[in-house]
């Protein structure tokens, strides 16, 4: 019995690994390609703020990504003004069009606090398309399930391959075992 258990549990514990490298490679390439440079920096910000709800009157933490002038004049910078850098403590650089409108650099603020959700809006609005969360995360969803729908009917499958059928049409009824005469017949089924 401890044999089948540890059988069983092993079973399982690969279709878990199986699954969970599935989704987190998924959500890996989706991430890459999918997002551009400037919602991949504010994703995980976005991700906080719309579930505030889940996580309860925890402040938002968000770190803006700015634009600089000289003499301190500052502006959040949005996916056109800025590129991605090949390397520097900043991941990114302005854009030859920011270059052109007198921006001369580009910093990250230290992180702020705000009150839960209050900068989901603004972060929807003018990084994410006005794109909810849920809707951002729907297509790469969606191509999971089609994996997982082909696997769990394979299993499925493969699971009534193996078992002997349980209904049986025997004197003008189903019955879910076959009678004790009938225990010699083969079964040609297979």
């Amino acid at each position: 019995m401890l044999e089948e258990f540890a059988e069983l549990l092993w079973d399982g514990a690969w279709r878990i690994a199986v699954l969970s490298a599935m989704l987190g490679a998924l959500l890996w390439g989706w991430f890459v390609f999918t997002l551009s440079p400037v919602q991949s920096f504010y994703f995980p910000a976005y991700v906080a703020s719309s579930l505030h709800i889940v996580n309860g009157p925890e402040p938002d933490q968000v770190a803006w990504l700015v634009k600089t002038k000289p003499k301190k004049e500052m502006d959040i910078a949005d996916a056109g003004d800025v590129t991605p850098a090949a390397q520097g403590s900043v991941p990114f650089v302005l854009s030859p069009q920011a270059l052109q409108q007198g921006w001369t650099g580009v910093r990250i603020l230290r992180s702020a606090a705000y009150q839960a959700g209050s900068q989901q809006p603004f972060l929807q609005h003018n990084f994410f398309g006005g794109r909810s969360l849920g809707s951002l995360l729907l297509p790469p969803m969606e191509v999971l399930a089609l994996p997982l729908f082909l696997w769990g009917s394979f299993v499925r499958w493969r699971s009534k391959r193996e078992r002997k059928p349980s209904w049986v049409w025997v004197n003008g009824e189903w019955v879910d075992e076959l009678p004790s005469w009938a225990s010699d017949v083969k079964d040609f089924s297979r």
